[in-house]
């Protein structure tokens, strides 16, 4: 019977801890409201086991003050411990007996102990429940020291009646009440944690810059968005935004619409992320360039996409420009291009003209290799002014057009001259296309004039190439090859002259070699 009762009595206190844990999620303890409101409730809840307590003898009784005392200093510090005591002691003085020193001492030293063990307790996690048992021990070991100062005729009674129950039910009370306040330690930890790394994240999200939305992966619906959104799309409050589609905050035009914002969702949904101009309308209808990066992710089992917008309207707006801007020097390049081509054209047929009343065939062969060198540069312009980029030349092309220029000028009577070109389409730089088109114009014409005397047929063969970062030029034809190759680097020829300096030019190297049958040029220059 004895032990029921005290298990009865205990068992409030057990029940109250579960209530404290609940005021201090709303009242926090940290500030003093909180404080003085925990020594409150822990003083009231022991005054009301005080008030049902197990009665061994008139004003001698057992309670669970003592694990009330203990657990309200340790928990909530000795402001909280201090209140409980004092409206503990008063409540015993107020009741009287024999047991009121015995009560009075009991509910001190178990403010003392509670404070001793506070002190040791690492608040960086949960007291253990050894740590726990033993403050239960330590208080009630004290308890029944200080049952000498009950009555000397009590002290025996009481000793061996309450003695065994005292030392196992009041230290289990409170350990079951401390792991419960644990509990909820741990548990106002965490909430605390997750509501301090919530604000943190708020901050965070709310002081970017770029506007952040947060899409369902499934309905594209935005759940969520920060304060940059609302200044960006000039929203006037929060709820034009939420449950509202991106997709829908779009020009609404034939290329930026709901369909294709909806597509441009899956496709992140699809690949992970996707990142796209877009040409989005603000809430006062004004349209923008957007950057969008969208990226897909989930939680747990549901699936989400966080959009960030970038306004671009001030890039878009230099880009066009410069676009603009680009395209007027390129028509104002090519036409530059054209007038020099006419210019040289005007100038070659002057020298056709010319021809006409030179009568020395020295002279005149020398205005015709004019020409043809006039007609070459022309050919370089007028493949510059018809490709769309300015910058460059299709060799390959240049090679078949001009193989045709030469051979009406230079080829020899009654030979016939096959010539073969291998180049591709490489793209070669206008500042050495002018340079290789003069040095392949000598080249071949000197094959014309020396390489095949006194035959009816003969062979060219063109290759121009690129290996790693160099361009390679050969010029190979099956003609009577040259008796010393020495003096060919070393001529004084005008057009070896001319072939020379324009290797030297376009940063090349030159090599004449001697072939069964025939003579082969080489030219290699660097084609950055």
């Amino acid at each position: 019977m004895l032990i029921l009762e005290i298990a009865f009595n205990l068992s409030l206190y057990v029940a109250f801890a579960i209530i404290s844990g609940y005021v201090e999620k709303r009242v926090p303890s940290r500030n003093i409201n909180g404080t003085v409101l925990q020594g409150l409730l822990f003083g009231g809840v022991a005054i009301l086991g005080m008030l049902q307590p197990f009665t061994l003898a008139e004003g001698i009784f057992f309670d669970g003050r003592s694990v009330v005392i203990s657990l309200s200093v340790l928990f909530f510090g000795p402001i909280t411990g201090l209140i409980t005591t004092i409206l503990v002691v008063t409540t015993r003085i107020i009741m009287g007996g024999d047991g009121i020193l015995m009560g009075v001492a009991v509910a001190i030293s178990a403010f003392l102990i509670g404070l001793l063990f506070r002190k040791y307790w690492d608040r960086k996690s949960v007291p253990s429940a050894i740590f726990l048992l033993g403050m239960g021990l330590a208080v009630h070991v004290v308890m029944v020291m200080l049952m000498i100062l009950l009555p000397s005729n009590m002290q025996m009674v009481v000793f061996q009646t309450v003695t065994v129950s005292i030392l196992i039910l009041y230290p289990f009370a409170t350990l079951l009440s401390g792991k419960i306040l644990s509990d909820q330690v741990t548990i106002r930890g965490l909430s605390n944690d997750l509501q301090e790394s919530e604000q943190k994240f708020r901050a965070i999200f709310n002081s970017m810059n770029e506007a952040i939305f947060l899409h369902d992966a499934e309905t594209g619906m935005i759940v969520d968005f920060n304060d940059s959104t609302i200044e960006l799309y000039r929203f006037k409050s929060r709820e034009q935004v939420i449950n509202n589609f991106m997709r829908n905050l779009s020009a609404n035009d034939e290329s930026y619409n709901s369909q294709s914002g909806l597509d441009n969702l899956n496709k992140a949904v699809a690949e992970g992320s996707h990142t796209f101009d877009w040409l989005a309308r603000r809430a006062d209808n004004e349209l923008f360039w957007a950057e969008i990066s969208l990226k897909h992710f989930k939680l747990g089992e549901k699936g989400y996409v966080i959009a960030v917008v970038r306004d671009i309207n001030e890039r878009k707006t230099h880009e066009d420009k410069n676009v603009q801007e680009l395209h007027e020097k390129e028509v104002l390049l090519a036409e530059v291009h054209h007038r020099v081509k006419n210019n040289l054209a005007i100038i070659s047929s002057l020298l056709s003209l010319q021809l006409d009343s030179i009568n020395d065939d020295a002279a005149r062969e020398i205005m015709m290799e004019t020409d043809k060198r006039i007609r070459s540069i022309s050919l370089v312009h007028e493949l510059v002014y018809n490709n769309e980029n300015l910058e460059s030349v299709d060799f390959g092309t240049f090679l078949h057009e001009m193989i045709p220029i030469i051979d009406t000028f230079s080829s020899p009577d009654s030979c016939v001259i096959d010539v073969d070109i291998d180049a591709g389409h490489l793209e070669l730089s206008l500042n050495k296309s002018v340079p290789c088109a003069l040095i392949v114009t000598e080249i071949i014409t000197n094959s014309y004039k020396h390489a095949f005397k006194g035959r009816t047929n003969g062979h060219i063969d063109i290759k121009f190439y690129q290996e790693d970062e160099e361009f390679h030029l050969i010029v190979r034809d099956d003609g009577k090859g040259v008796d010393d190759l020495y003096s060919m680097g070393s001529s004084g020829s005008f057009g070896y002259t001319i072939i020379q300096g324009l290797v030297s030019q376009i940063g090349g190297k030159i090599e004449f070699m001697n072939v069964d049958p025939g003579l082969l040029v080489h030219i290699n220059f660097k084609s950055n």
